[in-house]
């Protein structure tokens, strides 16, 4: 029971990596794309 537990963590740690690589991907593109269209609108105007 105890080798399919650490198993399972290293599992578990993993794909928390993983979402925090997404959420953080997620979140720096969303700023990006706010910038680009702040910049986009300010030289329009």
């Amino acid at each position: 029971m105890g080798i399919i537990k650490e198993e399972w963590s290293e599992i578990e740690a993993k794909e928390g990596n993983f979402f925090k690589g997404v959420f953080f991907g997620i979140i720096i593109s969303a700023l990006i794309w706010i910038i680009v269209i702040k910049i986009l609108i300010e030289a329009a105007m």
